[in-house]
C-alpha cells in the first residue's frame, strides 16, 4: 500500500494515509491485533462491520480474517493498510536481537 494521498475510498470514506493511521493506532490501543499472515478470504460483502474502520462493508468484496474467537470483517483498503502495519511490525520483531 502507498502512502500516497488519491483521496477518499468510496467504501471506507477514508484516505490510504488516514488509514494508515487507524491501524497504527488500533493496533497500539489493542483493538486490532497484527495479523500473522496474509491469510485471509475475500468474498462479496455479507453486510459486517468493517473490524479496522467501523463502517457497514457494502461494495466491492470482504476479507473475512478467521480467529479462534471467530471471524473479523475488513474492506479491501482497510485490509491491505492493516496488512502492511502488521507486516512491518513482524519485520520488526524478526530482526530485533
Amino acid at each position: 500500500m502507498s502512502a500516497s494521498d488519491d483521496g477518499p475510498d468510496p467504501a471506507t470514506n477514508s484516505r490510504p494515509k488516514d488509514l494508515l493511521r487507524i491501524v497504527w493506532d488500533g493496533i497500539e490501543r489493542g483493538r486490532l491485533f497484527v495479523l500473522p499472515d496474509s491469510q485471509s478470504w475475500a468474498g462479496p460483502p455479507t453486510g459486517q462491520q468493517c473490524i479496522v474502520c467501523e463502517r457497514l462493508i457494502r461494495a466491492a468484496n470482504e476479507h473475512e480474517i478467521a480467529r479462534p474467537d471467530g471471524s473479523v470483517f475488513a474492506h479491501p483498503p482497510c485490509y491491505a493498510a492493516w496488512y502492511h502495519e502488521s507486516e512491518i511490525r513482524r519485520n520488526r520483531l524478526d530482526s530485533s536481537p
